[in-house]
């Protein structure tokens, strides 16, 4: 055996395999005090100390993931350094042999640095009086006591408890044990106990289902999934069908910041049209069916509700939706058509394709894109003017089915075009259903109200719509450049509760401004400390400050958007992806191999995911298809996505299994700004350039991407290099969207190699690094100390370039201030994060477009001098309060929501006054009754006025409050929450008005009428026997309650019964059904329980009560 180094031993740690989160850069080592300990008996084992040896260190590369590592050894009274060496093995076959590897053993006659090396192995001959291990001081120890045979031995394993609960420890013993044993067919006596490394699954069979758990807002509609019909556009249909007049969507269209609303009611009424065109266009337009019978549709629409109908509208014809890029060239648009054999698009407005520059694409791309046929969402029947068209029979469209495709969206693809990931209905509804279970803190009905902020062509998007919509909560959503110039506002704007967003543009959120804000949801990629320190639910919160939700989720678009999450709290790691949604598994498996060989806890691997959440695969992909969908029936998991993470099992402080990402597998496939993308798409698409002989690219950080080029002109000259990289430039901007284009281009003579033959991009980036540096930024501080003159352009530009620096690092210092900004280096998010800054000096205005397309410094600085200047002069606009004036009542219906609204409140608060004989000053709002309170009231009245009925639709609530509570204090905080409510200050009116023959009164606080009857009883006995005193006086109490309800009081009454020692209480809440509904009785009881738990909270809920109930 050769001699070791033992001046320069390489660095070997144990991972932390738990979840908690280290500041592993404070350079501070503390020596292990306690330790996890675990043992097995006559474990077979290889017969020599040196072969002993050698099969330690494959299990210390193993576990350290590391190709070349040390430990130490005691082996008798010797003490050894050893180091092992296995180049290449992270590219081959995980195997328990050590015959692949080397290592090296020097006596150490001194101290290895503290924390330098934290594995051991101690072998305790039996010839040795104790079988007890030296001293303990490094962070795993592994004792070996061999018998007389040497065949044999008792394993004790000693772990760090820091490194992770007792649960990881006996995986690493098992572990320990498989590569010290003899391989099997060696092992002749077959009473030995051989070790059987643990697997690393997550909610495999049995405990994974296969059909979508319930929505919350489903509970009361089915006993089980089995009953619920599982497409992906049906719990939306529900929810229309139960409150066709609930918001919807809210919507701003520009800088006005006019929301714009729409009910359940219309985006289905759009939808149905829809399908109905799409039946048209069918039977009048050659259209191929390229999957399973189906006809795919594209949509060129941003976020907006035309989009969300589209999607429904789609499904309902039997089809199934492909969201398109709108960042993206005309090539790439085409690429996708002709891939999905697409003759129809759908969009907004009679131009098609707005903002596509059609007009500078190759002439056959663009006589392809003009002879599409565009179908207006605004108006879609205007596709037919110049077409002959025959007229359809009404008949019923394809009814879609569970197994059907539901949408397509296309990722990043490696042969240099991008690849369709194809997904049915039930996959969807089983990631709707999972997520939903995964947030049950979260809203159901109008206080849900999601700011739906990622792309469409993001498949977390989904997440965002279908979630909402199910749940019928309220969308919200902007034209995306107002959200990317200032999320903050915008999520204020709408008082959004919940955001679905990147980690890396969660830093641009700050608690305060966003005080609405209680759920943040991101994924996408590593999890940041700034996030976890500022929405976890157990960080700081000021005085009234609600608690909010970091929840952390993974998943591939070919597992159906997410298959785990994770409520992150302040001690987490950002790489924590916590549990598998119910219909998800994951295993973990060998990344070199092309078979599912599960891969031994708790070693790394590629992450794999089985269950109903995997997708078909890709369109008219069978070799990508094949190479990532693999057959998992032989091990009884069924289809299995390979996803080319890196992961592992680690557990929590109760032994709990979770998975944590540790990034990519390969430097083939990286994110960029939280989208994944091959970078041999980048570098295909590159290579067009006639003038290059080949091609490689590389990432600093998470958004700069760097491309090396080597060209077909050998003669080196200036002229070449500029001519080439001017060339691939202009083939980026025709093929690829700008988050995929390269910032900068290197030529060299030739690229750098692996002994393997393929390109180095290790190399590649450690060039890239020391070209373009590490962003150093400087702190903010810096940035505040800049005096702003805006009458002086000098002292505006310093202020920018300062602002620049501090995001970008040193480098902007040297950049040519008439060059555009984004050849600087400046991406999207540091866009956003420059205007964020910029704000804080009264640098208003300036929007996420005047950054990023085509603004030198010297530009941007003269812009934002004229905006300032601008905005003093601006006059102050009043505003139009006046009542909208219509020609007939027909014309009312065709109103937006607001306009009605608007209007009713106008024509019908006098109506109101003289109705119900009260003060104007008394009314706060006056708001039309929804179909189903009518039909209520108006039965009310009958049963009342005219039949002389028991009241209907009065129901009684009793509840037993538990002896462990303060009464007094309960009392307090339901009296709090409900006067908090407008629902519960609200009375009813008949008025003459065409949206509805009734009025909803909400009185203002002040008003006498508005008091909540509050009923306090004393009962002499305590007894819950049938027809006891006790419970005659709760019946009574209802009774009482009943009587007192009528339409023109508040519809509550709250009785407290007490007995006379008030050791016990029942509370009754009696409620007139048009008021309430199950949802908003969920709501309530947590918002009373908070009230309870922290009587501070009931500003916090008055804050938060929307308007209306």
């Amino acid at each position: 055996m050769a001699a070791a180094d033992i001046n320069n031993p390489p660095r070997t740690k144990l991972p932390f395999f738990d979840i908690t989160f280290r500041n592993l850069e404070d350079g501070q080592y503390e020596a292990p005090s306690d330790y996890n300990q675990v043992s097995r008996q006559l474990t077979p084992i290889l017969g020599s100390n040196d072969a002993l040896l050698k099969a330690f260190g494959t299990f210390v590369l193993a576990v350290s993931d590391l190709e070349d590592a040390a430990f130490t050894a005691h082996v008798g009274s010797e003490r050894l350094l050893v180091t092992a060496k296995a180049a290449g093995i992270n590219e081959q076959q995980r195997s328990f042999s050590s015959d692949k590897i080397t290592i090296s053993s020097s006596t150490l006659t001194n101290t290895i640095t503290d924390g330098l090396l934290d594995f051991e192995i101690q072998i305790i001959g039996p010839e040795s009086a104790s079988k007890v291990p030296n001293q303990l001081s490094s962070t795993l120890v592994l004792a070996v006591c061999p018998n007389e045979k040497g065949d044999r031995a008792d394993l004790q394993l000693f772990v760090d408890v820091r490194n992770g609960h007792a649960e990881s420890t006996s995986h690493l013993l098992e572990l320990a044990a498989r590569y010290l044993a003899p391989e099997p067919a060696t092992i002749s006596d077959s009473s030995l106990k051989k070790a059987e490394p643990f697997s690393c699954r997550q909610n495999g069979p049995p405990t994974m289902i296969s059909r979508p758990p319930l929505l919350k807002s489903d509970l009361k509609l089915y006993k089980n999934e089995e009953e619920c019909p599982a497409l992906f556009h049906s719990a939306f249909e529900r929810r229309a069908a139960e409150s066709p007049d609930n918001s919807c969507i809210e919507y701003i269209a520009d800088a006005s910041g006019k929301i714009e609303k729409w009910t359940f009611g219309e985006i289905h009424t759009l939808a149905e049209n829809l399908m109905k065109e799409l039946h048209i266009l069918e039977t009048n337009i050659a259209w191929n069916k390229p999957f399973n019978g189906q006809r795919i549709v594209p949509l060129y629409l941003p976020g907006c509700p035309q989009l969300y109908a589209g999607y429904m509208g789609i499904m309902k014809a039997g089809a199934a939706f492909c969201p398109l890029p709108l960042d993206a060239p005309p090539e790439r648009v085409q690429v996708i058509l002709e891939d999905i054999e697409a003759p129809v698009v759908l969009g907004l407005g009679s131009d098609p394709f707005p903002g596509l520059a059609i007009d500078t694409a190759e002439p056959h791309i663009a006589e392809f894109l003009r002879n599409i046929t565009w179908v207006d969402m605004a108006n879609l029947s205007a596709w037919r003017a110049d077409k002959p068209v025959e007229s359809v029979a009404p008949t019923q469209p394809r009814e879609p089915k569970e197994e059907d495709l539901a949408y397509i969206l296309y990722t990043s693809g490696s042969t240099g075009k991008p690849k369709g990931v194809l997904i049915s209905h039930i996959s969807g509804c089983c990631a709707i259903g999972g997520h939903d279970e995964a947030f049950p803190h979260l809203a159901v009905g109008p206080e849900l109200r999601w700011l739906q902020f990622a792309m469409p062509t993001f498949d977390l998007s989904l997440i965002e719509i279908f979630v909402t919509m199910g749940n019928a909560g309220t969308l919200c959503v902007a034209e995306r450049s107002l959200m990317l110039t200032d999320i903050e506002r915008t999520i204020k704007l709408f008082q959004a509760n919940t955001i679905f967003t990147v980690p890396s543009l969660a830093t641009l959120l700050r608690p305060s401004k966003v005080p609405s804000l209680t759920t943040l949801v991101v994924g996408g990629e590593l999890l940041n400390k700034y996030t976890i320190d500022n929405f976890s639910y157990d960080s700081p919160r000021g005085p009234g400050e609600p608690v909010r939700h970091l929840i952390n989720i993974y998943g591939p678009t070919e597992a159906t958007m997410a298959v785990a999450t994770e409520e992150s709290a302040v001690t987490t790691r950002g790489s924590i992806i916590g549990d598998c949604l119910r219909c998800a598994g994951i295993i973990i498996v060998d990344p070199n191999s092309d078979e599912l060989i599960e891969t031994p806890s708790p070693l790394t691997g590629e992450l794999a995911i089985i269950g109903p959440q995997v997708g078909f695969g890709y369109l008219n992909r069978p070799k990508e298809t094949n190479a990532a969908f693999k057959d998992g029936s032989h091990l009884g998991l069924g289809p299995v996505y390979k996803t080319g993470d890196r992961s592992r099992i680690v557990w929590t402080a109760d032994g709990k299994p979770k998975v944590e990402i540790l990034g990519r597998l390969s430097m083939e496939q990286v994110k960029l700004n939280g989208r994944r993308v091959e970078l041999s798409e980048i570098e295909s698409s590159v290579a067009k350039s006639e003038l290059v002989r080949e091609v490689a690219t590389v990432v600093l950080g998470k958004a700069q991407l760097v491309a090396y080029l080597s060209l077909a002109d050998t003669s080196d000259s200036a002229e070449a290099r500029e001519a080439a990289i001017a060339d691939c430039r202009d083939v980026a901007n025709r093929t690829m969207p700008g988050w995929m284009r390269p910032s900068d281009y290197t030529v060299l003579a030739e690229l750098p190699r692996t002994a393997s033959g393929k390109v180095d991009r290790k190399m590649l980036q450690k060039w890239a690094q020391a070209a373009f540096g590490v962003s150093t930024p400087i702190p903010a501080p810096e940035v505040a100390k800049v005096p702003v003159d805006f009458t002086s352009e000098d002292s505006v530009r310093e202020l920018i370039l300062k602002t620049i620096t501090s995001i970008i690092g040193e480098s902007a210092a040297s950049n040519d201030a008439t060059t555009p900004l984004y050849t600087w280096g400046i991406d999207s998010l540091q866009g956003m994060r420059l205007l964020q800054t910029l704000r804080e000096y009264e640098v208003e205005g300036l929007g996420l477009n005047d950054v990023m397309v085509g603004n030198s410094l010297n530009a941007l600085t003269k812009r934002a001098i004229e905006l300032h200047a601008s905005k003093g002069a601006e006059p102050e606009v009043e505003m139009d309060d006046g009542p909208i004036e219509i020609e007939d009542e027909e014309e009312l219906l065709f109103l937006p929501l607001n306009a009605k609204l608007k209007h009713f409140e106008a024509e019908c608060r006098q109506q109101c006054v003289k109705g119900l004989d009260i003060p104007a000053e008394d009314i706060e709002h006056v708001l039309p009754s929804t179909g189903m309170q009518t039909r209520m009231v108006a039965f009310f009245q009958e049963c009342v006025d005219e039949i002389g009925l028991t009241k209907p639709y009065i129901e009684h609530f009793p509840y037993k409050v538990p002896q462990i509570f303060e009464f007094d204090r309960f009392e307090t905080a339901v009296l709090a929450v409900l006067n908090e409510h407008d629902a519960f200050r609200t009375i009813t009116c008949p008025v003459q008005h065409p949206l509805t023959p009734f009025a909803q009164v909400v009185l203002n606080k002040g008003s006498p009428r508005a008091t909540l009857p509050v009923v306090r009883i004393t009962c002499s006995t305590y007894d819950e026997r049938p027809n006891s005193l006790w419970n005659k006086t709760i019946a009574q109490a209802q009774n009482s309650a009943s009587e007192t309800l009528d339409l023109e009081h508040p519809g509550a009454v709250v009785t407290f019964i007490y007995d006379e020692t008030r050791e016990h209480c029942v509370m009754v809440w009696s409620l007139f059904h048009m008021i309430y509904d199950g949802i908003s009785l969920q709501v309530l009881r947590r918002e009373i329980a908070r009230a309870y738990s922290d009587p501070s909270s009931v500003a916090a809920i008055a804050a938060k009560c929307p308007k209306g109930g």
